[in-house]
């Protein structure tokens, strides 16, 4: 009894050992760890990012499928985000938060449709200054089918975009702007 007990002990030591070494690894120092730590989050952003291209697309198509009747608010089909250090890395940008960078563009919306481009840091709508705050806020303001004035940095360049909003069901659990 008492030699199993032993034996018992002993293999959960090798286990805890091995385990343990195995979760430890190799010494890494704070700043290789800092920098793996940024790639890494910037790997999973870029990844979010192609995912919520992928499904504003298809909410996109389904919403233009269902022709519902009833309130409508202004879509542009654009897909933007602050200008932080990690969208700043994956679009070859210099970080400035408050800042906001189109990141995706919904086919066949009127954005897509105009001549902004993913990339584009917009800075103004209709005359009004942009930040991640009140971007949503700015485009749900629009007037359905008049022209929006965007104008957007672009490589060092500015340029104003005339966008013609159009229509889409306002009470749609999910929304895309």
């Amino acid at each position: 009894m008492f030699f199993r007990l032993c034996k018992k002990i002993a293999f959960l030591g090798i286990i805890l050992v091995i385990t343990g070494c195995v979760s430890t690894g190799p010494y890494i120092d704070r700043d290789e760890f800092n920098r793996l730590e940024e790639d890494l989050r910037t790997k999973a952003l870029r990844t979010k990012i192609e995912r919520t291209i992928y499904v504003n697309n298809i909410g996109y198509r389904l919403l233009r499928s269902l022709n519902l009747q009833g309130k409508k608010y202004p879509f542009l089909g654009v897909l933007v985000a602050d200008l932080n250090k990690y969208t700043a890395k994956i679009f070859g940008k210099i970080p400035e938060e408050g800042r906001v960078i189109v990141y995706g563009l919904i086919k066949g919306s009127p954005a897509e449709k105009s001549d902004l481009k993913i990339g584009d840091i917009i800075l103004t709508i209709n005359s009004q200054e942009v930040s991640p705050s009140n971007f949503y806020s700015l485009v749900r303001g629009l007037s359905l089918n008049k022209p929006c004035r965007i104008f957007v940095e672009r490589d060092g360049d500015y340029r104003e975009i005339i966008i013609y909003p159009e229509a889409l069901p306002y009470y749609i659990n999910f929304l895309v702007v």
